[in-house]
């Protein structure tokens, strides 16, 4: 068994009555007003997503470059804000790896109701562009094969992301459409520390959005690597396919459908997004404990299978659906990281951990 560190994670009430209290208090981010860092002042453009826990703005700096905002309310608990772990995870990928897959960490600031990050802006979330019109089975697979190769980064600096879903995944601007950006750090966590992994807890609350949390999340077990890829294979059908229990709200009845599919409804399931690679990797994932080191190579070569069980033999080479038929329209072309849906991950349980 590897080596272990221990994290401690103090359990604290969570924000959201708070935050709805307070709501009357808050800024309102109006279109031309301005928002401050401790040297640059932002004109914001639009609001583009809210939620209880934040506010995600498209801005414009004082040379017109167009970037974004995501606003943090503060926690009446005094915790480490979710910005942070988000900000050390881009720098941290910014020194360590040449990904194109990641947003640019720009600024940062701290006012007193309110914690805000500055980024470069990216195109629509997959969730929006699904809504229109599901992917087809070649673009789906190409955004795993893309996913894949930003997850991988991220477990390279000790990270997991601990809430893949299609809001994550964004598609770049203008020349980078053909580029998925993974995006939302706030409810990664460390997993190793060089050869040392973090000390997994007995019991732990459920992380990540209960469509596309891992079964692991769903038995409040501690998440590893294997879990950010079990999120992304529910990721990907729900963008080709939509998932048979998208619509139901209760875990438990989630889970069995989750469970249900290893067996007697795998075909159906995957329907045509190539059954026998993705189910193997889904029972290579299965396999795995906490403490397996995950093999990424083979996960990168189940994925280029799973495009020639489908008849497409280079996914690196084929296109995107918006390539072609220019689905992404033009009032699409700017979104932010996340689409606003900050903290809307965290489960309905009554605590939170880090």
């Amino acid at each position: 068994m590897a080596a272990t560190w221990k994290v401690e994670t103090p359990t604290r009430k969570s924000p959201c009555n708070y935050l709805l209290h307070t709501a009357e208090s808050r800024p309102q981010f109006k279109e031309g007003t301005f928002i401050e860092s401790k040297t640059v002042r932002y004109m914001i453009r639009s609001k583009i997503g809210e939620s209880n826990y934040g506010v995600v703005l498209a801005v414009e700096n004082e040379h017109g470059n167009r970037l974004a905002v995501k606003v943090e309310w503060r926690d009446p608990n005094e915790v480490e804000p979710k910005l942070s772990v988000e900000i050390t995870i881009l720098r941290t990928l910014r020194q360590r790896s040449f990904s194109p897959h990641f947003i640019d960490y720009i600024d940062r600031s701290s006012k007193p109701i309110f914690h805000m990050m500055v980024t470069s802006l990216v195109g629509p979330s997959l969730d929006r562009l699904a809504e229109e019109k599901l992917l087809s089975c070649c673009s789906a697979l190409k955004v795993m094969q893309q996913a894949h190769e930003a997850i991988r980064e991220v477990h390279k600096i000790g990270y997991i992301h601990r809430d893949l879903r299609p809001s994550c995944l964004c598609i770049g601007l203008h020349s980078k459409k053909n580029l998925i950006y993974l995006v939302n750090f706030g409810n990664a966590a460390i997993y190793q520390k060089g050869r040392k992994l973090r000390e997994p807890r007995s019991v732990v609350p459920m992380k990540g959005h209960i469509t596309y949390a891992s079964l692991s999340s769903h038995n409040r077990k501690e998440q590893s690597p294997k879990d950010d890829y079990e999120m992304l294979l529910y990721t990907v059908v729900d963008l080709s396919n939509t998932l048979p229990w998208k619509s139901i709200k209760n875990s438990n009845e989630v889970r069995t459908h989750k469970e249900d599919v290893r067996t007697i409804n795998r075909a159906n399931f995957f329907n045509k997004l190539a059954v026998k690679a993705l189910g193997q990797l889904l029972d290579y994932l299965d396999a795995l404990s906490y403490f397996d080191t995950i093999d990424e190579d083979f996960i990168a070569k189940i994925i280029n299978e799973a495009g020639n069980e489908i008849g497409e033999k280079n996914l690196k080479a084929a296109l995107f659906d918006w390539e072609v038929d220019g689905t992404m329209r033009r009032d699409d072309a700017i979104a932010v990281p996340g689409d606003g849906t900050l903290g809307e991950s965290v489960s309905s349980a009554e605590t939170m951990d880090k």
